[in-house]
């Protein structure tokens, strides 16, 4: 069995095709349900920042061949006919597969060194493959460790220090370009975790006035509620333009809500004033075409490069601290996993071993009416001890190999049944 993962990154891809994959929240399930059928079980990770998908398959090639079907499919279901994705794709197998995920979790891998937010989406990626009944418990083990290795990491080095994101870098950026947001107004489209990051990075640093809108008006007055802001109805952003100095964006839509008509029609009305965006959502909420409107300033994922680097840099000395805890959890996990999978078999070699002690301590005792009961335990512990001993090699053994052909040996020199042979 192999542990596989395929996807397309910041690391691998241009911002357009990560654009392309990106995986709402109330498409991710659908889109499970169809992997399934196509790859098998399977895990989906889909943030600003990659689309991975993971899965566990007795067949490597095969299994590598359909994720990275299915990766095309993903790439080609909103615009057919699209150039390959293959030239942008990752394949990883086995443990580098198992580093991977441990390495995302942990921050390791973001366009923000260390930033927090992605262990709530591989949790979230856990969950929503788990409600859709496609992981398999090993893959839901892998899911489960790379968590706990992303905590320990966090708690053990500095690689989370100032809690440092692509919302808080973003926001940092919108400051230089403003000055000191002291006087002026913003509007945050998005009352989801991003939304709120960047909301709460705004009031870190000063912003006068924030103004909240979502398509759900019940989640835009909870969080203006906890910003002590206004909202505004999702249809007023077009009028809102005209007067807010700069607009923080990051919706789930699956294409631009701000398109380059509304923001021209805003600009006439405001008198000169440049207007400044900062698109923090996958796929881009801005329309490509506002870029080329006179006294308008788009700042996307892809504009954070520099200012991540620079986060990066002051976290090297973390980063490599966090990268041997990743190495000592990889080893570990292949620990876990190997007891785990001899488990069955030791079981039995067990159970086998109790019955035949059993039955041979009642011909014994038979032949031996005159006993005590204490003379009886007397023999009983001294049998039991005896079988212990004998087993301790094999179990030992079992619990130590990755050969599924020794394990086989075993269960065939115990003379034990197939289904509790390791898989």
């Amino acid at each position: 069995m192999h542990f596989l993962v395929a996807g397309v990154s910041h690391n691998s891809a241009p911002i357009e095709r990560l654009q392309r994959l990106a995986i709402n929240r109330r498409s991710l399930p659908d889109l499970i349900q169809q992997g399934t059928l196509h790859a098998g079980d399977i895990a989906i990770l889909s943030t600003c920042n990659r689309t991975e998908i993971y899965s566990y398959n007795p067949d490597k090639e095969a299994g590598e061949r359909q994720l990275l079907e299915f990766l095309e499919i993903i790439d080609q279901r909103l615009d057919p006919g699209a150039a390959p994705l293959s030239p942008y794709v990752f394949s990883l197998s086995d443990d580098e597969a198992i580093r991977h995920l441990f390495r995302v979790t942990s921050g390791l891998d973001a366009l923000v060194l260390g930033e927090p937010e992605i262990v709530g989406q591989v949790s979230y990626a856990l969950r929503a493959a788990g409600e859709a009944k496609s992981i398999s418990p090993h893959l839901s083990r892998l899911f489960h460790h790379a968590i706990r290795t992303s905590r320990k990491v966090r708690s053990s080095t500095d690689i989370g220090r100032a809690r440092v994101s692509v919302s808080s870098i973003g926001v940092d950026l919108l400051t230089r370009s403003l000055g000191s947001l002291e006087d002026h107004s913003v509007l945050v489209v998005g009352a989801g975790e991003t939304g709120m990051q960047a909301a709460r990075a705004l009031r870190r640093n000063g912003v006068g006035d924030i103004i909240v809108t979502s398509r759900r008006s019940d989640r835009a007055m909870e969080a203006a509620a906890e910003l002590g802001s206004n909202y505004v109805d999702f249809e007023d952003i077009q009028s809102t333009l005209k007067t807010v100095d700069a607009i923080v964006t990051c919706t789930a839509a699956e294409t631009s809500i701000i398109s380059t008509e509304i923001v021209r029609d805003a600009m006439s009305a405001r008198d000169g004033r440049g207007l400044f965006f900062l698109d923090l959502a996958m796929p881009a909420d801005v329309e490509a075409g506002v870029r080329e409107i006179s006294g308008v300033t788009v700042f996307g994922l892809g504009d954070l490069t520099e200012i991540a680097e620079v986060h990066r840099n002051e976290r090297r000395n973390a980063a490599d601290d966090a990268e041997t805890i990743v190495e000592d959890e990889l080893q570990h996990f292949k620990e876990l996993l190997v007891g785990a999978a001899s488990e069955p078999l030791i079981k039995a070699l067990g159970e086998q071993a109790d019955s035949m002690r059993e039955a041979e301590m009642a011909r014994a005792l038979k032949r031996l009416p005159n006993l005590t009961d204490a003379d009886r335990a007397v023999i009983d512990a001294m049998s039991r001890a005896i079988v212990k001993k004998l087993l301790a090699d094999p179990i030992a053994y079992l619990r130590e190999t990755d050969d599924l052909e020794s394990s086989s040996a075993v269960a065939r020199a115990f003379d034990l049944p197939e289904d509790s042979e390791a898989h």
